[in-house]
């Protein structure tokens, strides 16, 4: 797959200011053609009173004005969105660790966390794909604390899977049945970035992963289990499953 980047929508569409500026051309051409006709044919004997189209003139001039503020107000924002497109364009063929309820299949693996938020009497992790079919099934830790598993790619009946996204579900339930707070993250490859909203998105295949979500950046995903902070202070324990 081809790394891309999108360019932001305000940039291919004319600014609000700019159709504004062509009205109110068009509108004072038309004012001015009427006070010309006016003029033209007024009574030399019974002038027109200036007061009125004088006043019109500075209602124009003031919407000009403003007009001109809010283009410059525009030019600035479209400054301040291509700059944080550039900067986060930068992450392109890096790996992200982020809160998702999916994993990415990365040349044949896949790496992610999950956080215990308490003490679990069993703990089951499943991924499935995109037909809803169980790839892998598994029992994992149950301690309170982040742990990281590095999935080989095998599915449940001993086959590779292909590169790609999958589904990511982990439960949890205490001894008395109870469910257990779990939260996930998956790690995968940045494979181009989007602004479509009110911030940048990063796409995991076909995946967006705002950048409120991500928790680490790195080079490579190998080892970001290791460097990344237990959310519950408690050691990150990692195990390979396959």
């Amino acid at each position: 797959m081809a790394d891309a980047v999108s360019g932001i929508g305000a940039a291919s569409t004319a600014s609000a200011a700019t159709q504004d500026a062509q009205k109110l051309a068009d509108d004072l051409d038309d004012f001015m053609t009427l006070l010309t006709t006016q003029l033209q044919h007024q009574d030399p004997l019974d002038p027109m009173d200036a007061t009125e189209f004088t006043s019109q003139l500075v209602q124009f001039a003031s919407v000009e004005q403003q007009i001109s503020q809010n283009s410059n107000l525009e030019t600035l924002i479209r400054a301040q969105e291509n700059s944080q497109l550039a900067s986060v364009a930068s992450y392109v063929g890096r790996f992200v660790e982020a809160e998702s309820g999916s994993v990415q299949v990365y040349n044949g693996e896949s790496e992610f966390n999950y956080v215990l938020h308490d003490s679990a009497e069993a703990t089951l992790i499943n991924i499935q794909d995109d037909t809803g079919r169980t790839v892998f099934s598994s029992e994992g830790q149950v301690s309170v604390g982040k742990h990281g598993v590095i999935w080989d790619g095998t599915d449940m009946q001993g086959n590779k899977v292909p590169d790609g996204m999958y589904k990511l579900t982990v439960s949890a339930m205490d001894g008395d049945g109870a469910p257990v707070d779990v939260t996930t993250t998956a790690i995968g490859k940045v494979t181009g970035v989007s602004y479509a909203g009110d911030e940048a998105a990063l796409m995991l295949n076909n995946m967006e992963i705002g950048l409120s979500q991500v928790i680490t950046l790195k080079e490579q995903a190998a080892s970001l289990t290791d460097s990344t902070e237990d959310v519950t202070e408690e050691e990150t324990t990692e195990e390979t499953t396959s």
